[in-house]
């Protein structure tokens, strides 16, 4: 159960991490694709050191959410436009 905790925390930290990036974007009206491709030109990586994507973008939203975020819970279930 601990691993688990720990595996939870590290997540919620890298997503807030990564709303300071995408959160701005996002309310100018980018795209998911377009924040994506946004990180990865700026060399952003993932917490597993890779390349982000739309559907990663659209996880982080939904933990932001769900951890009262702010984001639009329509904007969430729909991909926002990806």
């Amino acid at each position: 159960m601990k691993r688990n905790e720990a595996i939870q925390r590290k997540a919620k930290a890298e997503a807030e991490k990564a709303m300071r990036i995408i959160g701005p974007l996002r309310s100018a009206g980018q795209t998911l694709t377009a924040i994506a491709d946004t990180m990865n030109d700026m060399g952003a990586k993932t917490s597993r050191g890779g390349k982000w994507s739309a559907t990663q973008l659209m996880r982080i939203l939904r933990r932001s959410f769900t951890a009262g975020g702010g984001v639009c819970e329509q904007e969430v279930k729909e991909g926002g436009g990806q």
